[in-house]
């Protein structure tokens, strides 16, 4: 059976996960879940690991690794959430979801405790895993879709828009708020638009509320804007002003509005509505 899985793959045939919202909320204004699979590693275990192009190895908390047999390697110590956190190197595990068989790895194994303090998962499969495929997220199904990394685009209505990838900061899309050029960074593990204070004035972003925390991050309530990107124009999408530097992250807010299929060879995301 996995043989014919991995066959079909190779042979450009569609490779369907059911997905699941593990934050966030969809209502009628706005819509910032953010998702996740369940899928078992090594043949065990029903695992929750989100999607989040933001980090890069994939992450899997300690009791993951431990139902799961997954050994672990040389110590490593990385920002996470805000903070250092120590971890060790996994090299691979066997990853089933859905009707999809793959291999998961490398990546870092963090204590339960660390992952707990940004989220209720146990892992993220991170953007080293999701490149190696062409793949499609479509929040209106809620499923995840991977097809062979050289496939060609889908034949379906939408826009094109081109990114870059930065080794440290991942992918890196262009576009403009009210006339002003901006970077911003797709993250995906993220539920809403995010901007430090410094982005924020150089688009003539003010702050309409107190400074407020969630988690790690502190931040104030921005205005809604208008975001465009290679054409497309997407409006009433709200802003918040991070306090902390470097922020400049497009979350799920934005990416749920459409039907999103990265094209990672070709530097390209197609962006559709049903």
């Amino acid at each position: 059976m996995i043989g014919f899985l991995l066959l079909a793959l190779a042979h450009g045939a569609l490779a369907d996960m059911p997905l699941e919202a593990w934050s966030g909320k969809k209502s009628a204004a706005s819509d910032n879940r953010l998702f996740a699979m369940t899928a078992t590693l090594n043949g065990k275990g029903h695992f929750r690991l989100g999607l989040d192009t933001a980090v890069d190895y994939a992450v899997i908390t300690e009791s993951a690794a431990e139902e799961a047999s997954i050994s672990s390697g040389a110590s490593v110590s990385f920002d996470w959430a805000g903070g250092k956190v120590n971890g060790k190197w996994f090299q691979a595990a066997k990853i089933a979801a859905g009707d999809f068989v793959g291999v998961l790895g490398p990546g870092l194994i963090i204590a339960d405790a660390d992952m707990e303090k940004m989220c209720n998962l146990d892992g993220f499969v991170g953007l080293k895993f999701l490149s190696s495929y062409m793949w499609t997220v479509d929040p209106f199904k809620t499923s995840l879709s991977l097809v062979p990394r050289d496939s060609p685009l889908p034949d379906r209505p939408g826009t094109k828009i081109g990114f870059s990838v930065d080794p440290k900061r991942g992918i890196v899309l262009k576009g403009s708020i009210g006339g002003k050029s901006c970077e911003l960074i797709a993250s995906t593990g993220l539920g809403d638009v995010f901007f430090d204070k410094d982005m924020a004035h150089k688009l003539g972003l003010n702050a309409i509320g107190p400074v407020q925390a969630n988690g790690a991050t502190k931040y104030q309530v921005g205005p809604s804007v208008a975001l465009e990107l290679d054409g497309l124009k997407t409006g009433n999408l709200q802003v918040f002003i991070s306090q902390r530097p470097g922020w400049q992250n497009l979350g799920q807010s934005f990416f749920n509005r459409y039907i999103a299929t990265w094209d990672m060879k070709n530097q390209q995301v197609l962006l559709s509505i049903p």
